[in-house]
């Protein structure tokens, strides 16, 4: 019951006429267009000029962005709700504006369906390098890249971020709902545990843009990369709730990147040289 009054909040919060994702859940309609409530009144225009379709007969969703339609695949009505909510603040909230990434090499870690990859790439990413630790994800994000005709501007890399090189046990049919950390297994599949400078290393990259939403993981991954990870890094976005975050900012000041702190909840850390 909790589970599904989440659910059904959820859907008041960010759906404007949030009574046809009710009628949606039931077998009553197959097809039907969502409008996002806007985040504030600069995003109003482009809320309701854009509402996106949903479809039960091919599990898509799809909206348009800058003149292209852009389409997300789902399987199921949680994963619906995921990516709906990935979507929202990607594309229609503009969490990630600051960070422009044309040109550029981006990190990305912590890429779930692949919603902000495709996000950097439709802004200009030179190449996306996405990391994402359950293997559920991973297989939605490969079909949302292909979906996108971006297969040559996105990698996707089953793999967790930390402060340390090691190997962990996923369960490979563990659904991330957007806001788990990392939960290890006794069995399931083996992935890699990446540090920054593992990943500078391995995909020879020289100077890049990050973007980092691992659920706590956010403090060790800066905390144990080394200066010269760090001073290859152009700018980047994190979110972070994390009790050790004044200590990370005190680093990357050390560093030379200037840091502005913002959206409503105060946890959206953004940096640049």
């Amino acid at each position: 019951m909790t589970d599904k009054w989440t659910k059904f909040r959820r859907a008041r919060e960010n759906i404007a006429n949030w009574p046809n994702v009710v009628l949606f859940t039931l077998p009553i309609i197959k097809k039907t267009k969502l409008y996002f409530r806007p985040v504030n009144y600069q995003h109003v225009v482009s809320v309701y000029r854009n509402p996106i379709s949903i479809s039960k007969d091919d599990g898509i969703i799809s909206f348009g962005y800058e003149d292209k339609t852009i389409k997300f695949y789902f399987d199921g009505l949680d994963q619906l709700g995921n990516s709906g909510l990935l979507i929202k603040g990607a594309f229609f909230d503009k969490e990630y504006e600051k960070l422009d990434p044309t040109n550029e090499v981006v990190i990305d870690i912590g890429g779930n369906v692949g919603d902000t990859a495709i996000y950097f790439a439709l802004e200009g990413a030179r190449m996306v390098y996405m990391f994402e630790p359950y293997p559920y994800s991973c297989r939605i994000a490969a079909k949302n890249v292909a979906l996108n005709n971006m297969l040559d501007k996105i990698q996707i890399i089953n793999a967790a971020c930390g402060g340390e090189s090691k190997t962990i046990t996923i369960d490979p049919n563990f659904r991330n709902d957007g806001a788990s950390e990392i939960i290890q297994s006794t069995n399931g599949v083996q992935i890699k545990q990446y540090t920054l400078d593992d990943i500078i290393r391995e995909f020879n990259i020289t100077d890049y843009v990050l973007k980092i939403d691992c659920e706590g993981a956010e403090d060790q991954i800066i905390k144990n990369a080394s200066d010269s990870a760090l001073n290859m890094c152009k700018k980047f976005i994190m979110e972070s709730t994390s009790p050790n975050r004044e200590e990370i900012i005190n680093r990357l000041k050390n560093l030379g990147f200037k840091i502005s702190i913002s959206d409503e909840h105060n946890v959206i850390v953004y940096a640049e040289k």
